[in-house]
């Protein structure tokens, strides 16, 4: 095997394991799986991405429906609705969001309606466009039903114990797409590795 080949595969080399370790450790190419997530048709089928409330006067209201679905093996229990990210700063204390339903009982799989309404308050001003970031957030617990060996035969009770929660966020249709500064690192020094030890002569 001549020298050359011998460099190109080394750089063949450095290339895979330099991928392999990226896949490992960058944030990026570890996707969790999500526990709930919103969509737009009751048959769960169409995932919901951004919210279009219209065009809003003064004191009036609007509402947006979906739908968010359990994808978590703990039961979901609480739900809850805000806005961040809101644009312009001034409008900030004249739009109103509410939603319902809040409690609930989701098992994995299961879904329910949401109803979501923003509402301006009358006094609002200097406010031609607006847009914000829905956060919905979903509290998730776990039977703690105690087990025959450790309830002592007194046959204790059992319950739900909250356990942790998760978020959905629906942006504004004007953000801006999500960044990739790891995916790029990658493949520069791919391509570094590439260039100094696949092209030297």
């Amino acid at each position: 095997m001549n020298i050359e080949r011998k460099r190109f595969l080394i750089a063949f080399i450095f290339i895979l394991l330099t991928i392999f370790i990226a896949l490992l450790f960058f944030p990026f190419a570890k996707s969790e799986s999500p526990a709930f997530e919103a969509f737009s048709n009751s048959e769960c089928s169409s995932q919901l991405s951004a919210l279009d409330w219209g065009k809003l006067n003064a004191g009036g209201t609007a509402t947006q429906t979906f739908y968010v679905k359990n994808l978590d093996t703990n039961e979901l229990t609480q739900l809850s609705y805000y806005m961040e990210n809101l644009s312009p700063q001034n409008a900030e204390g004249f739009l109103h969001l509410e939603g319902t339903p809040s409690n609930v009982n989701l098992k994995q799989n299961e879904a329910v309606k949401i109803d979501l309404t923003l509402s301006v308050d009358p006094t609002i001003k200097d406010v031609d466009l607006f847009s914000f970031d829905v956060v919905v957030v979903a509290g998730f617990s776990e039977d703690l039903t105690p087990s025959p060996s450790s309830s002592g035969g007194g046959g204790g009770g059992g319950g739900d114990g909250y356990i942790e929660e998760h978020s959905v966020v629906l942006p504004s249709e004007e953000d801006s797409p999500s960044n990739n500064d790891d995916l790029i690192f990658v493949v520069i020094v791919c391509l570094f590795v590439y260039f100094v030890f696949g092209k030297k002569r």
